[in-house]
């Protein structure tokens, strides 16, 4: 594998994700939410940190016609967000621990991620997703990485 960096970070994260979801062992101690989150952090930090990385703000329209979960275009307070501000907003939330898991019968069914700014009560940003909406944002955004590192790494997910 040729070494790129982060868009061979990128590629290994995706597919160490897919295989944890694979997994096919009934009493395996296997955690795909956790993977999920992992994934998600590394991605979306490690690609918003590096200088030569600019996401373009793509705009909400666009975003949903493309498939992007509607809670991260549009939010709950009818606010819309372009791909700049969302990538800006999941990496906040992650590397600050800005989330909060959403159990439902002793399951992660959701998590919720927001921003507060300092001196306010509510949050600046704030979305709760559902496993496979946080599953397809994360898959999305790792595109959209290797597309702006290097649309090659594209051919060879």
């Amino acid at each position: 594998m040729e070494q790129n960096g982060l868009g061979d970070f990128i590629l290994r994260t995706r597919r160490n994700l897919e295989k944890i979801e694979r997994a096919d062992e009934p009493d395996s101690d296997k955690y795909e939410v956790t993977q999920l989150i992992n994934s998600l952090l590394g991605i979306v930090v490690f690609s918003k940190e590096d200088p030569k990385i600019d996401v373009p703000p793509v705009g909400p329209e666009q975003l949903l016609a493309d498939g992007w979960p509607h809670g991260l275009v549009r939010s709950a307070d009818g606010r819309e967000h372009n791909l700049q501000e969302i990538v800006g907003f999941m990496r906040h939330a992650v590397a600050h621990y800005r989330i909060q898991l959403e159990p439902e019968e002793n399951m992660i069914a959701g998590i919720r991620m927001y921003n507060d700014p300092p001196g306010k009560d509510a949050p600046r940003w704030s979305v709760t997703l559902k496993i496979s909406e946080l599953r397809l944002a994360v898959d999305k955004i790792a595109i959209e990485m290797l597309r702006l590192i290097d649309p090659k790494l594209l051919l060879n997910p």
